[in-house]
């Protein structure tokens, strides 16, 4: 049995209102990412790897078979889910945006979502902070876990605000564009709104956030699209995974007598897309005219 080192990890009470609490299989895999996700940064040996993995923290190497194994160390094969079936249950809490998962064709490296944030151990405002972040994130998942590895050791405070943007939002003043708020009110899955607000910024600098109008119709026709309504939504992506990417452009299989077909939206989107070609000529003849 493989071996692993002294430490611990904090798990709050909240756990118990989320519904990876309830999923026996989901709350297994995520505490086993918990138990197994380094505090401070490492270089990590591969089997077969030449080159050490530079890790950092809240983030582990594994691979399908590897993790299976540290998930059910001591039982029968015969009685155990399929490497497959415990890597598509890592795949949900991605889809979720708990973890993400970086592969290549030797490992693959796990990052636990917002780690540094949950790692302020016994700082005055943590409990604080934690309240409040938990606030924005919905019941189907409440991010309540910390880890504090290796005897205690106490966490950097490297949670400094980088800008007004963000002083106003911790005193409570600030307030997001009334598009965004649009957005935010009509998507089925909104996650960790301030993560969502710098996606949604930096897809309106890039010019690839298409007009409101047409991303609302594309959400409430994806609404009625066979993979969202698959085991009542559980596979739509999160907001900030949704804005980031551009999944709006992602094709959709819609469902029998559900809206618009797969043509009509390639249409609209042919559309749409034309008209920020249009607006962005525009608003470089008008700079040239200046």
């Amino acid at each position: 049995m493989r071996q692993f080192g002294d430490g611990y990890i904090k798990l709050y009470r909240k756990c118990l209102n989320t519904s990876i609490w309830e999923d026996a299989d989901l709350w297994r895999t995520f505490c086993c990412c918990l138990l197994l996700a380094n505090h401070k940064p490492a270089k990590v040996v591969w089997t077969n790897y030449k080159n050490p993995i530079q890790i950092e923290p809240g983030q582990f190497v594994t691979g399908r078979d590897s993790f299976h194994g540290v998930m059910y160390p001591n039982v029968k094969k015969t009685a155990l889910p399929t490497s497959k079936t415990v890597w598509s249950w890592l795949k949900i809490l991605e889809n979720h945006e708990i973890l993400s998962i970086k592969s290549s064709n030797k490992f693959s490296i796990i990052t636990i979502t917002n780690w540094h944030t949950y790692q302020q151990g016994e700082s005055e405002n943590f409990q604080q902070n934690f309240q409040q972040a938990s606030n924005r994130l919905p019941t189907d998942f409440q991010q309540t876990s910390t880890n504090k590895n290796d005897k205690n050791e106490k966490n950097d405070k490297n949670n400094t605000i980088s800008s007004n943007e963000d002083v106003e939002r911790e005193k409570g003043r600030f307030k997001y564009p009334d598009n965004f708020e649009s957005f935010w009110n009509k998507y089925p899955r909104p996650l960790r709104k301030a993560d969502t607000f710098k996606a949604w910024k930096n897809a309106k600098r890039n010019k690839t956030l298409p007009p409101l109008t047409d991303l609302l119709s594309k959400i409430e026709v994806l609404k009625k699209s066979e993979g969202w309504t698959k085991e009542n939504g559980k596979y739509i992506p999160g907001s900030v995974k949704f804005i980031s990417g551009a999944a709006w452009d992602d094709p959709v299989d819609l469902l029998p007598n559900c809206g618009p077909s797969p043509e009509d939206i390639e249409k609209a989107r042919r559309r749409a897309e034309i008209n920020r070609q249009m607006n962005m000529d525009a608003e470089e003849r008008s700079r040239v005219a200046k």
